[in-house]
Order: structure tokens, then sequence, then C-alpha cells
């Protein structure tokens, strides 16, 4: 084989490791980039539910006798006060006890353990139909009881567009070659 010809196939291999690298790198970037703006945008829904509950709580709810029924009530005025959106959302206490729960997933008390009474918390979950996030913060209530507040949130399409880009990407590499 000639010099040059083994000049010119070096360069070409040497050129498309590069290509290849800094194609794969750009897309996990672009994807971790846009997965932690859904976890920051996860954490602030479940802030924002947090701080709805406690006043639409402090506001309605005067008989502390029948707290499961209040803290059913409530969470069922914040979902019917979101029209349009999905929000499922699980009310319990660390234990056994869910006092609601709407998010059509089994209980996964792994997160709950793990936070503390005033920190937050999440977790990526894989399911039979995709991928949840789910983020969890504590309620302090009168009398000392606590409250974990689960929300989650449909993240399956964010991995899909990833092996969207990533199906594309390796057509385009097979082309180039």
């Amino acid at each position: 084989m000639r010099f040059s010809l083994k000049i010119f196939f070096s360069t070409l291999f040497i050129t498309l490791v590069i290509i290849s690298i800094g194609g794969y790198l750009l897309i996990r970037a672009l994807f971790q980039a846009t997965y932690d703006r859904e976890v920051a945008n996860a954490q602030e829904e479940n802030r924002m539910l947090q701080y709805s509950f406690v006043a639409y709580w402090n506001t309605t709810v005067q008989d502390m006798e029948f707290i499961k029924e209040n803290v059913q009530k409530t969470a069922q005025a914040m979902v019917e006060g979101m029209p349009g959106s999905v929000l499922r959302i699980r009310l319990s206490d660390g234990g056994e006890n869910v006092w609601f729960d709407n998010t059509q997933s089994g209980p996964d008390n792994g997160l709950l353990g793990k936070i503390g009474k005033s920190q937050r918390g999440y977790v990526l979950r894989k399911t039979p139909e995709g991928y949840e996030l789910q983020t969890a913060s504590v309620i302090q209530m009168e009398g000392g009881e606590l409250l974990y507040l689960e929300s989650i949130r449909d993240v399956t399409s964010l991995f899909a567009e990833r092996e969207s880009q990533y199906g594309i990407y390796k057509k385009w590499m097979i082309w180039l070659l």
C-alpha cells in the first residue's frame, strides 16, 4: 500500500473517531442539561404543591379530628384546581398509611426514607411504561405529625428524544463513512 493511502486512511479514521466521540458527548451533554432542567422543574412543582397544600389546609380545615378526610379533600381540591394538567400526587405518613394517591404507580418508600424532616428529594424510576421522576417533601402538620407529599412526573419523552437523537446520529455517521 502506498504511503499516501496510509496517510489518507489514517486521517480518515482519526477524523471519524473524533467526530464520533464529539457527537456522542454533545448528545449526552444536551440530554444532561435537559434532565437537570426537568429535575429542577419537578422540584419546584413539588415545592409549589407543598405551599398550596399548606395554604389550603390553613384556610379551610377547621376540624382536626378528621385529619385523613381533610387531607383527602385538600388533595382532591388541589388536583381539581389544576385543569388541563395531569397532577399525580401521593400523601402519606411515610409508612403504611397512604391518605391520598392518584399516581397510578405503586408506592416507593425508598425516597421517603432518604429525606429528612426539612429536606426534599427526588429519584428517577424506570417503570414498564417508561421513566418517572418522583419528588418528595415533608409537611409539618399541627400536632407534630409529618405528612409526605410526593409528586410524580412522566419523563419518558426525554429519554425517547435522546434515543432518537442517537439513532439520527448513527445514521449520519454511517452515511459519512
